[in-house]
């Protein structure tokens, strides 16, 4: 059964094949933030994103959390960590878009 990782890496791969056939040959997703290529392997190192935070779930109802689980609920994607530097003020994100979505 694979992990969630690996399943998070087939749904969003599946999208991409979906509006651009043209990445069948990589065994790649885009960062939705910069759209630079994640292979599975960096995949499968990192960690998932959730893209609202887990903390904004602290209000929900108890119906709210009957129909999902948290990382339902919070929605999950996967995010570049490749080190790059802002242009607008040079910032380094070490961590890639990882590191930079909570800087903005």
């Amino acid at each position: 059964m694979p992990g969630l990782k690996e399943e998070v890496f087939e749904i969003l791969r599946e999208n991409l094949l979906a509006v651009k056939p043209e990445y069948a040959s990589k065994d790649v997703v885009l960062c939705p933030l910069c759209l630079r290529e994640i292979t599975r392997v960096e995949a499968l190192v990192s960690s998932v994103e959730h893209i609202i935070p887990q903390v904004a779930t602290k209000g929900d109802t108890a119906k709210d959390r009957s129909l999902a689980t948290k990382n339902q609920r919070c929605g999950i994607t996967l995010s570049c960590r490749r080190e790059w530097s802002c242009k607008s003020d040079g910032y380094i994100s070490k961590d890639g878009c990882n590191g930079l979505k909570g800087r903005l």
